[in-house]
């Protein structure tokens, strides 16, 4: 038979195994909103008209990654980034910046942005700190943003911890073929021939 005082013990043991396991349980889902593990991330795709450049495959620690779908990796998971793109134009590019940008960041002010250069600015009188690339019709090129990661976690980090970012929006910013004819947001553009760091517009369609 069972007492009174062992039964009182059994209800006080069984109430505090319950209550630890809760907590345990809060504890836990508390970390990963705040820390290590955060809520999924999404890398999207920005609407473009006139495409001269495709992003053909995303990868996250050598994942394929689906353009708009959650899925789960932690707080340094930009590093573990793999992007692939393609010169779908019919002209050689030698200039492309791809602008990594941050629609979370809208929360604070303006949405954050941050251009990956690939190649150089034919006839630019500033100083070309880039590789020179040449990217034929067809081609693709690759970009690992690993060794990117640092600079765009501290400029993120200028206005939020990173680990607040669980949105990143692929752009083409700015393409510059090897005619020194340009591309912008849908629209062609010719270089200034008085200013070759200046570009004109010209039309929706490439110039000839």
């Amino acid at each position: 038979m069972i007492n009174k005082t062992q039964r009182r013990i059994a209800i006080n043991l069984f109430v505090l195994v319950t209550l630890s396991i809760c907590l345990i349980v809060f504890l836990r889902a508390d970390l990963r909103g705040a820390g290590g593990q955060a809520r999924q991330k999404v890398i999207d795709k920005a609407l473009t008209r006139n495409e001269v450049v495709q992003f053909t495959e995303i990868k996250v620690s050598q994942k394929a990654v689906e353009a708009g779908k959650p899925f789960d990796e932690d707080d340094e998971w930009l590093g573990k980034v793999f992007l692939k793109v393609k010169n779908i134009s019919d002209k050689p590019i030698v200039y492309l910046a791809v602008n990594i940008n941050f629609p979370e960041t809208r929360a604070t002010g303006g949405m954050m942005s941050y251009p990956i250069v690939l190649g150089q600015m034919p006839g630019s009188r500033f100083p070309q700190r880039h590789d020179p690339i040449f990217l034929l019709p067809g081609e693709n090129l690759e970009i690992p943003l690993t060794q990117h990661y640092a600079r765009i976690k501290s400029f993120v980090e200028r206005r939020t911890p990173f680990r607040n970012i669980g949105k990143a929006e692929l752009e083409i910013g700015f393409v510059v073929f090897a005619d020194k004819t340009a591309w912008v947001a849908g629209v062609y553009k010719r270089q200034d021939p008085n200013d070759p760091d200046t570009y004109i517009t010209v039309s929706p369609k490439p110039p000839q």
